[in-house]
């Protein structure tokens, strides 16, 4: 039996399916922590762990958040904040390569925006964030992906100095 989970807003929903004899939906669980959590990503290593990401307010601004799908123990994890406290966490981006490394970007609010990324080792926890846009400019439309596996991420987003905006790159590896 094959088993494909997808997250559907912050819900668990878990597809069983049989080559030519159907599927059916598991049950929807809650992963978030609060009701106030928005724009899910999920990915998958090849062994079917999942990762997934989201914003969840704390009442004061949206954080990073996270939680991981064991794939051998078919159990979510507790959520846990990714961005830093006291910003505001917009624009996530998600990439998880085929060992189960993952990376989360996102624009950070504050005086500038600035873009932020955070790295998670297969079977690990989550890096403290860094701030890859290092311009007193503000930055903003953060995209991520695998550069050929094994924990190499490469990042791009775009930059406005008020007059210019120029797109920027930065290489984990």
């Amino acid at each position: 039996m094959n088993k494909y989970l997808y997250v559907i807003g912050l819900f668990l929903a878990q597809l069983a399916t049989t080559p030519l004899l159907g599927a059916s939906w598991g049950t929807s669980i809650q992963i978030s922590v609060n009701t106030n959590a928005l724009i899910p990503l999920v990915g998958a290593d090849s062994l079917g762990n999942v990762v997934s990401i989201w914003l969840e307010s704390n009442g004061s601004n949206y954080l990073l958040r996270s939680a991981t799908l064991s794939a051998t123990s078919g159990t979510w994890s507790t959520p846990v904040t990714i961005s830093t406290t006291g910003l505001e966490a917009r624009d996530p981006q998600l990439a998880v390569d085929s060992s189960g490394n993952a990376i989360a970007v996102w624009r950070a609010v504050g005086v500038f925006s600035k873009i932020n990324a955070a790295t998670l080792t297969s079977g690990g926890s989550w890096s403290a964030p860094t701030i890859l846009s290092t311009s007193a400019v503000n930055s903003f439309q953060p995209e991520v992906t695998s550069k050929g596996g094994a924990g190499q991420w490469t990042v791009v987003w775009t930059e406005f100095d008020g007059t210019h905006t120029t797109v920027h790159t930065a290489t984990f590896s």
